[in-house]
Protein backbone atom coordinates (compact mmCIF):
# COMPACT_ATOMS: atom_id res chain seq x y z
CA UNK A 1 0.00 0.00 0.00
CA UNK A 2 1.09 3.51 -0.63
CA UNK A 3 1.33 6.25 1.92
CA UNK A 4 -1.76 7.94 0.43
CA UNK A 5 -3.79 4.74 0.71
CA UNK A 6 -2.67 4.22 4.31
CA UNK A 7 -3.58 7.78 5.13
CA UNK A 8 -7.01 7.42 3.50
CA UNK A 9 -7.63 4.21 5.45
CA UNK A 10 -6.63 5.95 8.67
CA UNK A 11 -8.96 8.87 7.89
CA UNK A 12 -11.83 6.47 7.23
CA UNK A 13 -11.23 4.68 10.54
CA UNK A 14 -10.92 7.98 12.44
CA UNK A 15 -14.15 9.20 10.83
CA UNK A 16 -15.99 6.04 11.89
CA UNK A 17 -14.69 6.34 15.46
CA UNK A 18 -15.69 10.00 15.61
CA UNK A 19 -19.18 9.19 14.30
CA UNK A 20 -19.54 6.44 16.93
CA UNK A 21 -18.46 8.83 19.71
CA UNK A 22 -20.88 11.50 18.47
CA UNK A 23 -23.72 8.94 18.45
CA UNK A 24 -22.90 7.93 22.04
CA UNK A 25 -22.80 11.58 23.14
CA UNK A 26 -26.11 12.29 21.40
CA UNK A 27 -27.68 9.27 23.12
CA UNK A 28 -26.39 10.39 26.53
CA UNK A 29 -27.62 13.95 26.01
CA UNK A 30 -31.03 12.72 24.89
CA UNK A 31 -31.32 10.85 28.20
CA UNK A 32 -30.08 13.94 30.06
CA UNK A 33 -32.72 16.07 28.33
CA UNK A 34 -35.42 13.66 29.53
CA UNK A 35 -33.97 13.85 33.06
CA UNK A 36 -33.91 17.68 32.87
CA UNK A 37 -37.58 17.75 31.88
CA UNK A 38 -38.42 15.42 34.76
CA UNK A 39 -36.40 17.60 37.18
CA UNK A 40 -38.25 20.72 36.00
CA UNK A 41 -41.60 19.00 36.47
CA UNK A 42 -40.62 17.75 39.92
CA UNK A 43 -39.12 21.08 41.03
CA UNK A 44 -40.82 23.82 38.97
CA UNK A 45 -39.61 26.54 41.36
CA UNK A 46 -35.90 25.66 41.16
CA UNK A 47 -33.46 28.54 40.88
CA UNK A 48 -32.94 29.45 37.21
CA UNK A 49 -29.51 30.92 37.94
CA UNK A 50 -27.86 27.81 39.42
CA UNK A 51 -30.40 25.21 38.19
CA UNK A 52 -30.91 23.87 41.71
CA UNK A 53 -27.24 23.24 42.51
CA UNK A 54 -26.96 26.09 45.02
CA UNK A 55 -23.88 27.58 43.40
CA UNK A 56 -20.90 26.67 41.29
CA UNK A 57 -18.06 24.33 42.17
CA UNK A 58 -14.58 25.23 41.10
CA UNK A 59 -10.92 24.63 41.69
CA UNK A 60 -8.40 27.27 42.68
CA UNK A 61 -4.68 27.00 42.05
CA UNK A 62 -2.70 27.38 45.31
CA UNK A 63 0.86 27.04 44.06
CA UNK A 64 3.57 24.56 43.30
CA UNK A 65 5.05 22.20 45.86
CA UNK A 66 8.08 20.60 44.31
CA UNK A 67 6.88 19.00 41.10
CA UNK A 68 3.22 18.94 42.18
CA UNK A 69 0.57 21.61 41.78
CA UNK A 70 -1.74 22.27 44.71
CA UNK A 71 -5.41 23.02 44.13
CA UNK A 72 -8.23 23.79 46.50
CA UNK A 73 -11.83 22.85 45.73
CA UNK A 74 -14.12 25.86 46.03
CA UNK A 75 -17.86 26.43 45.99
CA UNK A 76 -19.33 29.84 45.23
CA UNK A 77 -22.88 30.06 46.52
CA UNK A 78 -25.61 31.34 44.22
CA UNK A 79 -26.47 34.99 44.74
CA UNK A 80 -30.02 34.44 43.50
CA UNK A 81 -31.07 31.77 46.01
CA UNK A 82 -28.60 30.63 48.69
CA UNK A 83 -27.38 34.14 49.50
CA UNK A 84 -31.02 35.22 49.88
CA UNK A 85 -31.97 32.25 52.08
CA UNK A 86 -34.05 30.49 49.42
CA UNK A 87 -33.82 26.81 48.66
CA UNK A 88 -32.26 26.35 45.20
CA UNK A 89 -34.35 23.26 44.49
CA UNK A 90 -37.89 24.19 45.58
CA UNK A 91 -37.63 27.96 46.10
CA UNK A 92 -38.92 27.93 49.68
CA UNK A 93 -38.13 31.23 51.42
CA UNK A 94 -36.02 31.08 54.60
CA UNK A 95 -35.57 27.36 54.06
CA UNK A 96 -31.90 27.24 55.02
CA UNK A 97 -30.49 27.94 58.46
CA UNK A 98 -27.71 30.47 58.96
CA UNK A 99 -24.97 27.85 58.55
CA UNK A 100 -26.70 26.12 55.65
CA UNK A 101 -26.14 22.78 57.37
CA UNK A 102 -29.71 21.60 57.89
CA UNK A 103 -31.62 20.37 54.84
CA UNK A 104 -34.56 22.27 53.39
CA UNK A 105 -37.67 21.28 55.37
CA UNK A 106 -39.74 21.15 52.16
CA UNK A 107 -37.61 19.14 49.70
CA UNK A 108 -34.64 18.02 51.87
CA UNK A 109 -32.06 19.83 49.66
CA UNK A 110 -28.62 20.24 51.23
CA UNK A 111 -25.15 20.99 49.90
CA UNK A 112 -24.65 17.31 48.98
CA UNK A 113 -27.77 17.23 46.80
CA UNK A 114 -27.59 17.37 43.04
CA UNK A 115 -29.31 19.95 40.91
CA UNK A 116 -30.58 19.70 37.35
CA UNK A 117 -28.75 17.03 35.33
CA UNK A 118 -25.96 18.42 33.17
CA UNK A 119 -25.20 17.72 29.52
CA UNK A 120 -22.23 15.53 28.66
CA UNK A 121 -19.40 16.79 26.50
CA UNK A 122 -16.02 15.55 25.36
Amino acid sequence: MSYAADYDAWLDEAGREYAEQEAILKDINTKVEIDRIAYTQLYPNHCPACLGWGGKAGREFRGMYGMSAAYEDTFDTCSECIDKGKCPRCGTENALNEDGEDPCPTCKWDYNAEGMPEYASW
